[in-house]
């Protein structure tokens, strides 16, 4: 045998014996990757394309990932949004796996782009975009508690706590896409619909019993109750009265009152620390755990929206709010005798909410919201030449808001003053200057 057939045989049977030691360790390792649940399968949803993709490029994978989000970044730049998004789904199927990409280009779709445009169908046109982005994210990965918050986060506070959000609710409500705005609940709301993917993100994590990413466990895990809340606190403000919202408080005090019930007193190996207590409860707890239950409870303000939920519900209040509702809406249109009728309807049945409820009398918030009503219905008073009565709305109960207003600035004044004393005091005395001191 000559020597180039020596060669090819031994070159044909070392190709045999590395194509058998690959399927080894191929077999191996799917057998770890199971294993430690790090596989396709476990990790999310198997998609062809991106396994196909992630196999021809094999090792260049990254290069062409960091070119495609250089690509992405410069479009947006020059502002060719509509090119960015199947840059952005390329390097998804590339990276199926990974939050940051799924993550930033959601919060850019939906709080970058959408900022760009002026109308508000346009932004509510990438406000939805990238909510949808990060919903397909949920599918491809399995451990996406922090991924369905995130998707909750977005619902609660693009159409919620913008700027535009009066219109940007408008819009939502008359959505067709029942996908996109129907909660399960049948109401179009983008606070039930947040409610319930905070809820889907509780779950994940509460069966996994694994702390999440983003943040504490305990603001991760009230979202639910406060979705619940803001829901019916913002019906309010738009004017929508009735026994919705009476239900819609009772509902949202339960869930704040299931979300304290959650965990328990050792910080080393609960989840959360529990909130809710009975007050026998309360008085057996140890200083230490008494000094975590404030800390954790002022974190979320549990207790303040325990009150609120509890109050808010109550019949009297909602004729109160409705009848302040009416009052400022007529303030705002000129007609100011009408504004005072509702005013002088709206008080007296708030005043009594406030007098036989001490926690809700005595809650910081409650009080400023009080002043406020009695100085809009005082001023209305002056404006229309009317004498100021005897009795303020809310006398005995809150300081009046200017009073109120005074006391802070003088506090303030007098801070700055006893500092400036210590200051002064607590100086060395200036030295005499010494004869060879020159004059000035």
């Amino acid at each position: 045998m000559n020597k180039a057939r020596r060669r090819k045989v031994q070159y044909l049977v070392s190709m045999v014996v590395l194509f058998t030691l690959m399927i080894w360790v191929g077999r191996s390792l799917d057998t770890m990757q199971r294993r430690l649940q790090i596989s396709q399968e476990s990790l999310g949803r198997v998609n062809p394309v991106s396994g196909t993709a992630q196999l021809v490029l094999g090792g260049f994978r990254g290069v062409a990932v960091t070119l495609l989000w250089h690509q992405a970044q410069d479009l947006q730049k020059q502002g060719r949004f509509f090119e960015i998004e199947p840059i952005v789904k390329s390097i998804t199927l590339l990276q199926p796996h990974f939050y940051s990409p799924w993550e930033f280009q959601s919060w850019n779709f939906a709080f970058n782009i959408a900022a760009e445009w002026e109308g508000v169908r346009d932004k509510y046109y990438w406000i939805e975009k990238g909510i949808d982005f990060m919903k397909a994210a949920t599918e491809t990965n399995r451990s996406k508690s922090d991924l369905e918050w995130y998707v909750g986060y977005m619902y609660f506070t693009r159409f919620g706590q913008s700027d535009e959000k009066r219109y940007l609710r408008e819009l939502f409500r008359n959505d067709e896409d029942l996908d996109f705005v129907q909660s399960q609940s049948g109401v179009k709301d983008n606070y039930l619909v947040a409610y319930d993917w905070f809820t889907r993100a509780n779950g994940t994590v509460l069966s996994q019993n694994i702390p999440p990413k983003r943040m504490a466990p305990h603001p991760f895990l009230c979202r639910p109750a406060l979705s619940r809340s803001y829901y019916a606190e913002t019906l309010a403000d738009e004017g929508s009265f009735g026994p919705r919202i009476g239900e819609g408080w009772q509902l949202a005090y339960r869930d704040w009152v299931q979300f304290g019930l959650l965990g328990g007193k050792d910080r080393s190996k609960d989840l959360l620390f529990r909130l809710e207590y009975s007050p026998s409860e309360m008085e057996a707890l140890t200083p230490e755990e008494k000094h975590w239950r404030y800390h954790y409870n002022r974190m979320v303000k549990y207790d303040h929206w325990k009150i609120r939920c509890q109050t808010e519900a109550l019949p009297e209040l909602q004729s109160a709010r409705e009848a302040i509702f009416q009052a400022n809406k007529a303030r705002e249109s000129g007609a100011y005798a009408k504004s005072l009728e509702f005013f002088e309807k709206g008080l007296p049945l708030w005043r009594g909410v406030m007098e036989k409820t001490e926690e809700y009398r005595e809650d910081m918030l409650f009080k400023e919201d009080c002043q406020l009503m009695e100085d809009d219905y005082l001023r209305l008073l002056a404006h229309v030449g009317r004498s100021t009565p005897v009795r303020r709305p809310f006398d005995g109960l809150v300081p009046p808001l200017r009073d109120s207003l005074a006391s802070q600035v003088q506090k303030s004044a007098d801070e700055i003053k006893d500092l400036v004393k210590g200051q002064l005091e607590g100086a060395e005395p200036p030295k005499a200057p010494s004869p060879d001191t020159p004059a000035p």
